[in-house]
């Protein structure tokens, strides 16, 4: 499991990132990188993709919401940058915004 695999911290970082934005991690799929890259066009229906250090296709910028058909993608840097830098979850917060609550 992708979450299993996180370090302590970047598991409450990503609990408190995703709850600020009332999604409950038990109702998402977390997809690991290795994974990603072995299979990008998983079976798994979604609207929304926030991806944690991860280069996504769709999407050529960090922190700026795609949006294609019906689905949303947001970029961001790993985790463990999050941690580091407080301008970083900032940029963060504000597309997360956009996304989930605008």
């Amino acid at each position: 499991q992708p979450f299993q695999a996180l370090e302590a911290s970047q598991k409450e970082l990503l609990t408190k990132i995703t709850g600020a934005v009332s999604i409950d991690l038990r109702s998402a799929v977390l997809i690991s990188e290795s994974d990603y890259k072995t299979n990008p066009a998983q079976t798994v229906s979604f609207s929304k993709v926030l991806s944690f250090g991860v280069e996504l296709s769709v999407s050529t910028s960090k922190y700026t919401v795609i949006k294609r058909d019906d689905q949303q993608y947001l970029a961001s840097d790993s985790l463990a940058a999050l941690e580091q830098a407080i301008a970083l979850k900032g940029k963060l917060w504000k597309a997360m915004q956009e996304m989930f609550l605008g």
